[in-house]
């Protein structure tokens, strides 16, 4: 099975990282796929750097790590990124392959707002992560989702906390976020000169 972790990955972090690793080992993925958005249909960024460079994040961490599998797929498709569209592209590209969703649980508990939700559940696993345990709320949630035809996984998960707008926060003001951030991804923000703040 492989595992799906999308995301603006403005930029990927440590964070990221550490969720679709330890979703790996949990659920035993063979590789997870790091698909960064082109447009998040559910978010306004109006500091997001350049799909390039955001696809190059995900090349250094497959470079650090086999694990990781960039794919580009929702940057090419340009428009809004949407989940179930990209499934539809994936089973297409890999017939016969298995996919599993991951995403933390605040994500996990807002899935029946997403666009054609039930056609993803159809597509794929949801591979839902706890960070502090799973709670009732996550349960109860998981089991609705059961009923509606869901492949649910809850692994209880030690992820690293890490926030992307602190971190931009940190390198606009200057600042080392050396502990929440790849090196190599560090040394690539530097060399590009990307979160900068522009007086």
């Amino acid at each position: 099975m492989i595992g799906i972790l999308g995301g603006t990955f403005n930029p990927l972090h440590n964070g990221h990282l550490s969720l679709a690793k330890g979703a790996a080992e949990a659920c035993g993925f063979e590789r997870v796929m790091l698909i960064p958005t082109n447009v998040p249909p559910h978010k306004a960024a109006p500091d997001l750097v350049s799909a390039e460079h955001r696809l190059a994040f995900c090349r250094i961490a497959e470079e650090e790590d086999s694990l990781f599998w960039p794919q580009d797929i929702e940057i090419r498709r340009q428009g809004k990124s949407y989940t179930v569209d990209t499934l539809t592209e994936l089973t297409r590209l890999y017939p016969g392959e298995q996919f599993a969703l991951i995403m933390g649980a605040d994500m996990f508990l807002t899935l029946h707002q997403w666009m054609r939700w039930q056609e993803i559940l159809e597509k794929a696993y949801i591979c839902a992560a706890a960070r502090k345990g799973v709670s009732s709320e996550l349960e109860e949630y998981a089991g609705w989702l059961r009923a509606q035809g869901a492949r649910v996984l809850l692994p209880e998960l030690d992820i690293q906390e890490v926030s992307s707008t602190q971190i931009r926060r940190l390198l606009q003001e200057g600042k080392t976020a050396g502990e929440l951030l790849p090196a190599g991804i560090i040394d690539y923000i530097e060399r590009n000169g990307l979160y900068v703040k522009n007086d």
